[in-house]
């Protein structure tokens, strides 16, 4: 038997193929931990590529903000990631005021929670902090510089006096690095919309951005767009409520509108992007964007109980001014389809009333959802739907805001002597 075993785990092949089988990133760093070859083996990058594939990282829990109120909400686990699931629990209250609830959470990504620690009587500029809840306990917590005051909304006596502002509003993104950082980095983008008059009415827009990198900020500290004046297509009259970084890029979806703002961070550029035809953001809970793993982006429409998903493909001029972005539609799921298949496999489900989507995962590995009022979280590839809180008409109608904290990717494998 021994030499039968030998045979076996001697060869590379056959070893990558059994450890390509283990279900959870937990299994495969105590793998790793077995020898030299073992963690060669499982920290290849072609092999990681085949494995995340195959399991995707899990979502422990997500952080909500809802009619007021912040909570935690774990997801139930099977046994192999249940000591993940308490660190994460453990790990989301780090900033919480005197044990209470968590406090607001500005983002999520690859197991690193941005959040506000600020006392909330407090009128202070806040203190932000990243919270890593799948680190040990001394390298959880990283209280960072504050936020730079150039980098705050400018009054509106400094909006220029060339022209009558007639109203203004201000969007700020608090975004983590794409792969999460290291910890002691983040970047704000504050987006501010002017509507003037003179010898015409029309909406102007700038960006400021500013960059904290390894806990000290960009020696330019703000960078500023110029003023451009918004298309027709997307003065929306709202605030512009769902945001992406994707490869340097921020793209923004502007509620009433046509289009996505497109910033790029490095050269503060600005332009736009049209909607797919005949698809427009009029209400909360009706489009999402969302990452693939190859860093393209995604768009997810939700209209009744169809769900379209349209990918982006080149760029090319529409006529106006404005990008038409290629859009392609990869995928139609009928909504109603789906419970009922889940509700085959897991348990009953019964799907009546307005579905919203509030969160899609990475590659739409995973999507929560707004149902007849309740906050579901659904896993098509395990077949899985949960009900995870009941969102309105309790806590007031209204979509919440989720982040979902992830298993950290790729995994940090051990150092070996």
């Amino acid at each position: 038997m021994p030499a039968a075993v030998s045979v076996v785990l001697d060869d590379d092949d056959l070893l990558r193929e059994i450890i390509l089988r283990l279900a959870f990133p937990t299994d495969l760093v105590r793998a790793a931990a077995v020898s030299r070859r073992w963690l060669r083996v499982a920290s290849a990058p072609a092999f990681l590529r085949r494995y995340r594939a195959l399991h995707p990282p899990r979502v422990l829990g997500l952080f909500a903000k809802h009619a007021g109120d912040s909570l935690f909400e774990p997801l139930p686990h099977p046994r192999g990631l249940a000591a993940a699931a308490r660190r994460a629990a453990k790990g989301a209250m780090l900033g919480s005021l005197g044990g209470g609830e968590p406090l607001p959470v500005y983002d999520c990504r690859n197991g690193r929670v941005l959040m506000d620690l600020s006392d909330p009587f407090d009128r202070g500029d806040g203190t932000l902090a990243v919270v890593s809840p799948l680190l040990h306990a001394s390298r959880s917590l990283a209280v960072l510089p504050p936020v730079p005051l150039a980098a705050h909304p400018p009054p509106v006596s400094a909006m220029g006096d060339d022209d009558t502002l007639l109203g203004r509003a201000t969007d700020v993104c608090v975004l983590l690095p794409e792969d999460g950082g290291d910890g002691q980095s983040y970047t704000v983008v504050t987006l501010v919309r002017s509507k003037r008059v003179g010898w015409r009415v029309w909406w102007e827009f700038f960006a400021k951005v500013s960059v904290l990198r390894a806990g000290a900020w960009d020696d330019d500290v703000v960078r500023a767009t110029a003023p451009i004046e918004l298309p027709a297509r997307c003065r929306g009259d709202t605030t512009w409520n769902r945001a992406l970084l994707v490869q340097g890029k921020l793209y923004v979806l502007g509620m009433q509108s046509h289009a996505i703002l497109v910033l790029d961070l490095a050269s503060m550029a600005a332009s736009f992007i049209n909607l797919p035809d005949g698809v427009r953001h009029e209400e909360d809970g009706d489009l999402d964007l969302f990452r693939s793993n190859d860093a393209g982006v995604n768009l997810i429409h939700v209209n009744g109980f169809q769900a379209r998903l349209w990918r982006r493909g080149g760029d090319d001029d529409g006529g106006d001014g404005m990008t038409a972005g290629n859009w392609v539609l990869v995928d139609d799921i009928g909504v109603r389809r789906v419970f009922d298949h889940l509700a085959k496999v897991g348990g009953e489900m019964d799907i009546g009333g307005p579905v919203g989507v509030i969160k899609v995962g990475d590659d739409r590995d995973f999507m929560f959802l707004c149902v007849d009022g309740d906050v579901l979280y659904m896993d098509i590839r395990r077949k899985m739907v949960k009900k995870i809180f009941e969102a309105s008409p309790k806590r007031g109608g209204v979509l919440p805001v989720i982040h979902p904290l992830t298993m950290v990717w790729p995994p940090i494998f051990p150092v070996l002597e």
